[in-house]
């Protein structure tokens, strides 16, 4: 009964969007192979809003999960469906041409946890960098890797530096949910590849 239901009103919202005066629902299927999102095994015989088939084609349903893990963000206002591509190369170029990094990618560290990296010629630990900061946060927030981390050289150690953080604290930012020093609080500074626990982004502390 549920997948029947399930099928018959993705059906009837494909009849009245693209077949006006035709049949009023289309026949979809589950699909009999297994889907992996982002590495991960998607259970689709048991969720919710399960990916469907129909003439051959995979419809990945437009839930906020889905739609984040790939890369997208979507919202609705005023009868207006906005899409916007929120994949790592779209992230690292916002971040490029704030001259904030030099470069980008996702990496596997582990099974289950991508991170998002970047090089920056900025030293974040000396100076005032609130503005570089500020806009790498809200930027990089829109990833879907679990954990952010930007290498950089420390100046005045002339050592190998990095600072990582994790993608919801992030996001909390992002949403106004923390402030700007409770943010650098959670970030993690490694110099010379070695954890270091007094030493904080340069910020400005009167923000």
């Amino acid at each position: 009964m549920k997948k029947s239901l399930l099928l018959l009103v993705i059906g009837l919202t494909f009849g009245a969007a693209s077949y006006a005066g035709a049949s009023s629902y289309f026949q979809a299927e589950l699909p009999t192979f297994d889907i992996k999102l982002n590495g991960n095994l998607i259970n689709n015989n048991d969720t919710e809003y399960p990916v469907l088939m129909y003439n051959d084609i995979a419809y990945f349903p437009m839930t906020y999960e889905y739609t984040h893990s790939l890369g997208i963000e979507s919202s609705f206002s005023e009868g207006l469906l906005s899409l916007t591509n929120n994949s790592t190369d779209i992230i690292t170029k916002k971040l490029y041409d704030a001259n904030i990094v030099t470069r980008g990618e996702k990496r596997y560290f582990s099974y289950s946890e991508p991170y998002l990296v970047f090089e920056s010629k900025i030293d974040f630990l000396t100076g005032n960098n609130t503005k570089a900061i500020d806009t790498l946060i809200r930027v990089a927030s829109k990833t879907d890797a679990s954990v952010i981390k930007v290498s950089f050289r420390n100046n005045p150690r002339n050592a190998p530096a990095e600072i990582l953080f994790d993608t919801t604290d992030a996001r909390d930012y992002a949403e106004d949910k923390i402030t700007l020093a409770e943010m650098i609080d959670k970030i993690n500074v490694n110099v010379n590849y070695f954890p270091v626990k007094n030493i904080k982004v340069s910020i400005d502390s009167n923000r």
